[in-house]
């Protein structure tokens, strides 16, 4: 086919998948393909642009895809290497932005499972980012975390090492936080299981640090304002909120010194006891930031707690607020010490 027609074609492809007929979860094979073809033309002469084109759709399904399966599958695909290809030969800004979006949602563990399973994790910081090493670094500690929490081995210290065998069935506890080969297991290990168990999936959603230290409360809603949501908001998945909570205890846990440190300067001078929200911002290549922000208390009041919230990227330029956790000073001085402890 001319490649001139096979361009505008996948134009067209792409209005329809990212304007007038935006499908929430397309078929795997159709994400192999538009790799496969951006492989087969992305460096051959006079075809560059059909590479671009089939680039463009990838980028309208994974913007108006409901999860982001399609979005992972594209990465175990290959396509960040061919995306660095076209940032190192064509279209810089345009690559840079897309491995920038990859980037930020290796906050999703679909995501983050598959830029490890490539390697992608290595060479994605070279797409442009001012400090290349930054991504990879912030990408292998969430993989750390992500094999710390969710390894797929029978939790029941009844089984032995065939339980775990490649080819065995594991089911993953509605929680989260436990897989078993049998219903046998499940029920022999539910008493030690039981405490944790009921504290991810009660009447009330709680996440614990991997510590089994403070309890968060996950909470989502689409603004600052109420709790409501909105119509047709893009929601987390249980373990997409479960997993930044995660990452927002670790991040924590190493800024707790300077958080501590703004805090007592913002309150030298006051004479009540004021409140804060400590906001963290997953929504930017590289390692996440934080915002506090302080309003009145109580002075009469016990501590009052810091809410800790997050905005966590999904499709397109949508996010999702979630409460997190509520700490009090105590604890980010309990942190805090502790690492200082660490650096003597």
């Amino acid at each position: 086919m001319d490649p001139t027609r096979a361009a505008d074609m996948l134009t067209t492809l792409g209005y329809f998948a990212a304007l007038f007929l935006p499908v929430p979860a397309h078929a795997r094979d159709v994400i192999s393909k538009l790799v496969g073809i951006v492989r087969a033309t992305v460096s051959t002469v006079g075809r560059a642009e059909v590479a671009y084109m089939s680039i463009y759709v990838l980028r309208g399904i994974w913007h108006t895809a409901q999860d982001e399966r399609a979005l992972a599958w594209a990465i175990r695909d290959g396509i960040v290497p061919l995306l660095l290809t076209i940032y190192d030969t064509k279209d810089r800004s345009g690559a840079s932005e897309m491995l920038g979006y990859i980037a930020v949602r290796s906050i999703h563990v679909s995501v983050l499972r598959a830029l490890s399973l490539t390697g992608d994790a290595a060479i994605i910081g070279r797409g442009g980012f001012r400090n290349p090493e930054i991504p990879r670094l912030v990408i292998d500690g969430r993989t750390s975390i992500m094999c710390r929490t969710y390894r797929k081995v029978c939790s029941s210290d009844q089984c032995g090492p065939e339980a775990n065998a490649p080819q065995k069935c594991l089911r993953r506890c509605p929680c989260l936080m436990a897989c078993y080969c049998s219903s046998a297991c499940q029920l022999a290990h539910w008493n030690t299981h039981r405490d944790l168990h009921e504290r991810q999936i009660g009447p009330r959603r709680y996440f614990p640090t991997l510590d089994r230290g403070p309890i968060y409360h996950m909470h989502q809603f689409a603004d600052g304002t109420d709790s409501s949501g909105s119509p047709g908001f893009s929601r987390l998945s249980a373990r997409s909120a479960h997993f930044a909570a995660l990452c927002c205890d670790a991040y924590l846990r190493g800024a707790a010194p300077e958080i501590c440190a703004t805090i007592r300067e913002s309150t030298s001078d006051s004479w009540t006891r004021p409140c804060y929200s400590l906001h963290i911002d997953f929504t930017r290549p590289g390692a996440p930031n934080y915002r506090l922000e302080g309003y009145p208390g109580d002075e009469d009041a016990p501590e009052a707690p810091i809410d800790v919230t997050a905005d966590v990227p999904q499709t397109f330029n949508n996010s999702t607020k979630v409460l997190l956790m509520q700490l009090t000073m105590a604890t980010l001085l309990e942190w805090a010490d502790h690492i200082s402890k660490e650096a003597r």
